[in-house]
């Protein structure tokens, strides 16, 4: 049996983590049995960070190293329907969205003044004092650091949500007017591509980057579409 360690469930969705999303995604189109195991502190993961699995004693950390091991294990590719070419494109696509668009989500949620204190109490509120003072000053304190150290975090937010913006208005156009990026069936990328998105539509409120995703109708009925067929829930 497949254990699936993840964040609980928060915003409405059935991850606030995009990364954890993204491997419930993989499993569910996989049609593989798993159990989920609820962890609040990443800390005490393989690597620091969740999601993370355990298989008959193994732990397989990192979410772009449990795809190779679905694909070498289990046999399960979800990009074996793309010619070689495609699949180079959706490569470019998945690094765009993971090492840009995802902290750009991370700035609106953890430092923009507007959506910090329903994070705060999304994530923290069950916290004893004095750690509910204290933990989220220092998590907070620790991706201000990583945005930094990414490089977003140098520049204002009307900077990071207009090249998120930007972001998604290349991706809406790469969909055009297919399903999904696989055509009639999801791939790695729209698993990658709907955990952002639904995150960004759920989880950050007040922000004019949400405004931007809800007034492209592609990407809503994508968002709709997608949800519904790889996790079996509602975005409404």
């Amino acid at each position: 049996m497949i254990e699936l360690h993840q964040f609980p469930p928060a915003f409405g969705l059935p991850n606030p983590s995009p990364f954890c999303m993204k491997v419930e995604g993989l499993l569910r189109l996989a049609g593989l049995p798993y159990v989920t195991v609820v962890e609040d502190d990443p800390r005490r993961a393989p690597l620091g960070k969740l999601p993370w699995l355990l298989v008959d004693g193994r732990a397989i950390a990192d979410s772009s190293v449990i795809v190779g091991f679905l694909r070498q294990e289990y046999g399960f590719d979800a990009e074996d329907c793309l010619d070689a070419r495609t699949r180079a494109e959706h490569r470019a696509f998945i690094a765009m969205l993971e090492d840009r668009v995802y902290w750009a989500g991370m700035y609106l949620r953890w430092i923009d003044t507007n959506n910090w204190p329903l994070v705060r109490e999304t994530f923290f509120a069950r916290l004893p004092l004095p750690l509910r003072g204290l933990v989220p000053r220092l998590a907070r304190a620790k991706v201000r650091r990583d945005l930094k150290g990414q490089g977003l975090g140098l520049h204002d937010g009307a900077f990071i949500i207009d090249t998120a913006m930007r972001d998604w208005q290349a991706l809406s156009e790469y969909l055009g007017q297919r399903p999904y990026f696989g055509g009639d069936t999801p791939v790695l990328l729209d698993v990658v591509a709907l955990s952002m998105l639904v995150n960004g539509l759920r989880g950050v409120v007040r922000s004019p980057l949400r405004d931007h995703l809800v007034a492209d109708g592609r990407l809503m009925a994508y968002a709709q579409r997608g949800l519904q067929r790889v996790y079996g829930v509602s975005l409404n």
